[in-house]
């Protein structure tokens, strides 16, 4: 056994008291930035406006729109000219010095449907991409309300032990009364001294959360790391007001990107396909030099030139078949997972709202718990007063109604995550 050592409850409580300021003021040195108000109601706007992978998930979106387009252009002519001056000897002519120049004109007639399953691809690419934009802003405003409530959460938390401290410094003053008039023991003194410091240490872990979530939210909204968030310390919650209208499960991220990659892979199967002619027709000018048309005239060194180019591809060895294949096989694949999503987002539903109708059971018996504490804390203190109880029976009442308001509103924070997580279904 460890040999025991004789308890001085000066000496501990100094030492434990000393501890807790230390880190009171460590914590404080953490709180340097501005302070702003946050409001749950902009937490939306900020994220799409403020966060940069929300910005960057939008040029994501712009980028694929801006290739868009691609079956009108293709029919447009693409157009090209050279033009150079040059000095040369060659053969029997003398030294020369001579321009010459090209201009040409090409255009699209058909391509095989290779012109629309492209233009259809470019149309997968920017539904994949607004797919990823819904998903970045849902997560991220998702995370921040989540933040929002903790912080909620927090600051109702150091109300709590405030108040609790309060109680405890008045059963602090009563005890040393009673001492004076030899009511009571040292002791008793002695638990309440203690009883402070324990409430002071819980205090402050709740102030350093803050800091931490305030650090964790900042990105999120587009603020510097270290701004101090101001929202309320309260959260009420009615448990009969909560009502969510039915998400659409074809539309979630998950569905519309394994969509978007199922269509792209049946264009790229198209675009395997090993039959597909091309007919472009073509027309231009170009000036020789003697040095590549041995005429001295200028007029025998001009060509004028107007054509069709049909090309027809016979055989590649089947490649283009195995490619097809290939594509087809990945578009199954996506089709499957497709229908998995809209599954696991339809359970992900019922199973979200279970939890929520289970919280809210919570929070009513939460309530009626919290009632009870109270009356328990109340018998306590006359009894106390009586002489009936003693300083650990405070002690122990006043740690029961803390922890009943600490169980009441995490059980409210709990609603309020899954309101955050609900909302960002039905949200889009």
């Amino acid at each position: 056994m460890r040999p025991t050592r004789a308890f001085n409850p000066a000496t501990h409580f100094v030492l434990a008291l000393g501890g807790v300021l230390g880190l009171l003021g460590a914590g404080s040195l953490a709180f340097g930035g501005e302070s702003v108000r946050l409001s749950f109601e902009d937490l939306p706007r900020l994220v799409r406006e403020r966060n940069n992978q929300a910005k960057a998930a939008d040029a994501n979106v712009k980028a694929a729109v801006e290739r868009s387009g691609g079956l009108r252009r293709s029919f447009l002519p693409r157009v090209h000219a050279e033009a150079g001056y040059e000095s040369f000897e060659t053969g029997t002519f003398d030294r020369e010095d001579q321009p010459f120049g090209a201009a040409e004109a090409r255009a699209n007639v058909y391509r095989g449907g290779r012109d629309k399953a492209e233009e259809k691809l470019t149309d997968a690419n920017i539904q994949s991409a607004q797919a990823q934009f819904v998903r970045t802003v849902g997560e991220a405003v998702e995370a921040a309300r989540k933040h929002y409530w903790d912080l909620v959460f927090n600051r109702e938390m150091i109300e709590v032990l405030t108040s609790a401290i309060a109680r405890n410094e008045e059963n602090l003053a009563s005890a040393k009364r009673r001492l004076q008039r030899g009511l009571t023991t040292g002791t008793d003194q002695v638990e309440f001294e203690l009883h402070g410091v324990q409430l002071e240490e819980r205090r402050h872990s709740f102030v350093h959360e803050l800091v931490i979530i305030e650090a964790a939210l900042a990105p999120i909204v587009g603020s510097p790391v270290g701004t101090r968030f101001d929202t309320p310390s309260e959260n009420p919650i009615k448990p009969d007001a909560f009502n969510f209208p039915a998400p659409s499960l074809t539309t979630t991220p998950d569905v519309l990107e394994a969509e978007a990659a199922r269509q792209s892979a049946r264009v790229q199967a198209r675009l395997s396909s090993w039959w597909a002619p091309t007919l472009d027709v073509y027309g231009g000018y170009a000036l020789y030099t003697i040095r590549d048309r041995e005429y001295s005239e200028r007029s025998n060194r001009d060509d004028k030139f107007v054509g069709g180019r049909l090309e027809l591809p016979l055989f590649d060895g089947g490649r283009s078949r195995l490619l097809q294949r290939s594509f087809l096989g990945q578009a199954d694949a996506k089709e499957f997972q497709r229908r998995y999503f809209e599954e696991a987002a339809a359970a992900d539903q019922v199973r979200r709202l279970e939890e929520l109708k289970h919280e809210l059971d919570l929070v009513r018996s939460s309530e009626k718990q919290l009632e009870l504490g109270r009356r328990y804390l109340r018998g306590t203190l006359d009894e106390y007063g009586r002489g009936v109880k003693n300083g650990p029976d405070v002690v122990n009442a006043l740690d029961t109604i803390v922890d009943l308001n600490q169980r009441h509103a995490e059980r409210r924070r709990n609603v309020r995550h899954l309101e955050a997580a609900l909302l960002k279904r039905s949200e889009r």
